[in-house]
């Protein structure tokens, strides 16, 4: 009998005596008329965050009594890491774990979230990066709107180019991969009472350990906000709106909405109508569809960072690092990790049931079963291992069914080609629904696993640590002005320029090996720092190779002046411009010597930091005396020496009593002669003999191209210019003016950056093919003395170099100085050798085999800095920037090719080519 159906006497009964009415149905029970209002709970009832308490840090339940902790975690980078620093993070991750709260009864459960998802526009992150005083210069603007749209391309669902690591036609593109922490605790009100601290307090003190601990071992927790949360968990569940904080606070003076409320805005249709079993499990939120594939037990010991980290192989003297599995899960996927730790008396109590029930039988099961447990027992008696419970699981999203059942295949092989952890096919499921209500954030109950499906597995912490998504493949800060990226497609940004990326100093060191992508990266990084720092950019070419990055920046609003070193140049680099401040030098001496000099004590500044302008000069003049001649340089004595500084002086105050604006070669020519006539009128004719050959040394540099060059009065350089290009390639064949030439710049800027160095700008000199400076030793050492000045006065010096090897002796000092290196793919014997004259260390030994080159996509190579871990890193230049930099014959012939059929610039050239460029990039996605 039915709970409604009526007894038919009954029923007769009470029609005959007139309660009910003869004909029609009979009226409601009690019980039937309280059954109409009954409510059934909806998807949102059971997601039980209600509200956010921004001074505890803590989300609120439904109960309003318990609350959870929840983090986005910051990873640490660990991507093509020697196998000794992965091993000792995996044990930093396991002892933060050990580290957690338990308790026996009401455990905490700890639930990990790393999801992939896709990145704003990169170019207006960066706009909104750009100070806004550079918003309106035609270059930032130019520069804004080539990452923009190149943005565009990199973020494309289909990708940017084919993914070598990855099988099919899956392509390269970039995103992001969040990773999220929550922890919670559910205890009954009663036991509450029985507790003298609120539940905000209780979680705090309880994670105080494992804060500590998960910090110290260089992964960063930052409490998440109510608007990340909901950014982060609405789109997976079909709503696609962005929410700000202010939207937050407008939704706090509504009446009953809650958190819940806002991230399952849509309301969810479970698939019932499914024709296959495959189909199980599914739901469909508006236009997302969704389901989740339980994950079971773990079949071998992991490696350390086997979920997001690809496995590395030797190949001859390069590495390989392949792609990892998270990688290879489709774009929507999210991997969740449910750890519910247990006290070690629990789990050793379970231990023993499990071995004494198996001793019982003598099946091969029992076997394995009693050598397992008594196994993990003795793991926690002799190692101090910790064992917890565990469920993995992966959620899977996309926009239609049918892509939601193939992404589904590709997880199960996936997981299954891992050889690692079990995996519970959909079909095989039998509770789909349950699993994908359960694993959500804030709702698994370790009760209700523990009493209906079993799912949570014991696992050793230290193999959960190897599981976790903690090694990342993320580095660098938060100041985009070189943009690169992971290999995972995360972006890298660094501005050595700004102050929360640098420790003390801008300099740098840019080694890439011919056929490495050299010329195009740094004219990227020269065009990125123009745009966003807006400093007075010096470029020292070598080949033209930075010709039409001039070009381009003048074509957008940029003054740039080009300096050539040739018989009908105009230019003039003086090499005694500073005549003014040397001669205040020399009075100084002077004073000191009668006697009359009061020293000042106030100036904090190191010596090595400050400028001194006879010494300057000095150096200039025994390369103009010695040719360079580095034996000659050394066999100087110091009586010759004492004559050389004479020599200088006198010939500064000659172009002052002559009325010119500063000393030239021929000044110091003559100044030489008369110290010789006086030495040869005293008889002295050995001395008199020498300096008429110094004087003679120095006549050369006034005659024919030298004295073309450096025997000319000049103005220094013009403060006016944003861009000076100075090409030296004219002068790599004669040492001695090539030298000459390097130090009367460098001297010569710095001048002018001890005039501005209140500006508010700074100034970035960029030398290519620097080694070829670092043949000549008199040279260099100029330079580095330079490089120490240079701190002081904003200015920041950028080495560019194809053969670190030229780099001996004291010309590596000024490596030394440089605080980022980026170090492009070489061959074995080039690691060899930077590996001796940079004093790599082993991790970056081991870093440098990894970068690779794909032409036409993307150059690789090791960013290197003090701020940041040493990184991999990939450039994908815009096609722009590429058309620019373009060097080799071919491609120069085809610019020519272009500039003949169109009758067109050459500028206009390059515009062609990355239009074409960027068209094989849409084709690509049109597949």
């Amino acid at each position: 009998m039915s709970k409604t159906s009526i007894h038919p006497i009954l029923n007769v009964f009470l029609r005959l005596t007139g309660e009910w009415s003869l004909v029609g149905a009979p009226p409601l029970t009690e019980k039937q008329y309280k059954e109409l209002f009954t409510t059934y709970p909806a998807f949102v009832d059971y997601f039980p965050i209600i509200s956010y308490l921004p001074d505890e840090e803590v989300y609120v339940f439904d109960d309003y009594l318990n609350v959870a902790k929840i983090y986005e975690i910051n990873t640490r980078y660990m991507a093509a890491k020697s196998e000794q620093a992965l091993d000792t993070f995996n044990s930093s991750i396991a002892l933060a774990l050990n580290a957690l709260p338990t308790y026996d009864s009401n455990p905490y459960i700890v639930q990990i979230f790393a999801t992939k998802q896709p990145i704003s526009n990169i170019g207006d992150y960066l706009e909104s990066k750009i100070d806004s005083t550079l918003l309106k210069d035609k270059l930032t603007q130019a520069i804004v709107n080539i990452i923009r749209e190149q943005s565009e391309i990199l973020t494309h669902s289909r990708g940017i180019f084919p993914d070598s690591r990855l099988q099919g036609d899956i392509g390269w593109r970039v995103g992001e991969q969040k990773v999220y922490l929550i922890i919670y605790q559910k205890r009954t009100p009663n036991e509450w009472k029985k507790s003298k601290k609120t539940p905000s307090q209780q979680i705090t003190h309880d994670l105080t350990s494992f804060n500590a601990a998960i910090q110290s071992s260089g992964i960063k927790l930052t409490p998440l906000l109510p608007h990340d949360l909901i950014n982060w968990l609405s789109p997976f569940f079909g709503n696609e709106r962005k929410v700000t904080p202010q939207d937050i606070e407008l939704n706090r003076e509504l009446a009953n909405t809650d958190i819940g409320q806002q991230i399952f805005s849509e309301q969810p249709r479970y698939h019932h109508d499914h024709k296959e079993d495959t189909e199980k499990g599914i739901w469909q939120f508006g236009s997302k569809w969704s389901r989740y594939i339980t994950l079971g037990g773990i079949e071998k010991c992991p490696r350390s960072g086997a979920i997001t980290l690809g496995e590395q192989q030797t190949d001859g003297s390069s590495m390989i690092l392949s792609a990892s599995f998270f990688e290879k899960l489709p774009v929507g996927s999210m991997f969740t990790y449910t750890l519910i730790p247990q006290t070690d008396s629990q789990m050793k109590f379970e231990m023993s049931l499990v071995a004494n029930k198996a001793a019982d039988t003598v099946s091969r099961e029992a076997y394995y079963a009693n050598e397992q447990a008594n196994t993990a027992y003795e793991e926690m008696m002799r190692n101090h291992e910790k064992v917890f419970y565990t469920q993995l699981g992966i959620y899977l999203s996309a926009d239609n069914l049918e892509t939601l059942l193939n992404d589904t295949e590709t997880t199960i092989s996936e997981v299954r080609s891992l050889r690692l952890l079990q995996v519970v096919d959909p079909k095989w499921d039998l509770f789909p629904q349950h699993s994908y209500i359960k694993a959500l954030p804030c709702v698994y109950d370790f009760k209700n696993d523990r009493n209906a499906t079993l799912r949570a597995r014991k696992t050793y912490t230290s193999h959960i640590a190897s599981l976790l998504p903690f090694f990342g493949n993320k580095s660098g800060g938060v100041n985009p002005c070189y943009i690169m990226y992971s290999r995972t497609g995360e972006p890298f940004y660094l501005n050595p320029f700004h102050h929360n990326d640098k420790e003390k100093v801008s300099h740098e060191v840019f080694f890439g090996p011919s056929g490495s992508g050299k010329s195009a990266t740094v004219c990227y990084m020269t065009l990125m720092s123009m745009a966003v720092n807006n400093p007075r950019t010096f470029l020292f070419d070598y080949g033209g190779s930075f010709k039409l990055l001039a070009d381009f920046a003048e074509a957008h609003g940029k003054k740039v002046k080009r300096i050539k070193f040739t018989r009908n140049s105009k230019d003039v680099i003086a090499p005694f411009f500073e005549t003014k401040k040397a001669l205040l030098e020399a009075e100084q001496a002077k004073n000191i010597n009668e006697g009359n000099f009061v020293g000042n004590d106030e100036s904090e500044e190191s010596e090595e930091e400050n400028r001194t302008y006879l010494g300057e000069m000095e150096a200039i003049l025994r390369v103009m005396i010695t040719g360079g001649n580095d034996i000659e340089n050394a066999n100087m004595t110091q009586t010759e020496l004492s004559e050389l500084n004479q020599a200088l002086v006198r010939g500064l105050e000659m172009s002052v009593e002559r009325g010119e604006p500063h000393a030239r070669p021929i000044h110091m020519a003559d100044a030489m002669a008369e110290m010789a006539d006086k030495q040869r009128e005293k008889g002295m004719i050995d001395t008199a003999k020498s300096l008429y050959e110094k004087e003679s040394a120095l006549r050369r540099w006034t005659q024919g191209l030298h004295g073309i060059l450096f025997n000319r009065t000049a103005s220094g350089f013009d403060p006016n210019y944003d861009l000076t290009l100075v090409e030296i390639g004219n002068l790599a064949q004669t040492p001695d003016m090539m030298a000459v030439a390097g130090l009367s710049a460098i001297y010569n800027i710095t001048a002018m950056a001890e005039e501005l160095q209140y500006s508010g700008r700074s100034i970035e000199i960029k030398i290519d093919e620097s080694h070829l400076w670092a043949k000549i030793n008199m040279l260099m050492d100029g330079l580095t003395v330079g490089s120490k000045v240079f701190r002081k006065l904003e200015t920041w010096l950028c080495l560019i170099t194809q053969d670190i090897s030229d780099y001996k002796g004291d010309a590596t000092k000024i490596l030394a100085n440089a605080e980022f290196w980026h170090l492009m793919k070489m061959s074995n014997k080039e690691i060899k050798q930077a590996t001796k004259i940079l004093n790599l260390d082993e991790e970056v030994q081991h870093l440098i085999k990894f970068p690779k080159k794909e032409n036409g996509r993307f150059v690789e190579g090791v960013t290197i800095s003090e701020k940041y871990p040493d990184t991999l890193v990939r450039y994908v230049l815009p096609p722009l920037i590429l058309a620019l930099a373009q060097t080799e014959g071919k491609e120069k012939k085809h610019r020519k090719n272009i500039m003949e059929q169109l009758g067109c610039t050459e500028l206009e050239a390059a515009y062609h080519i990355a239009k074409d460029m960027t068209e094989k990039y849409k084709q690509f996605q049109e597949m």
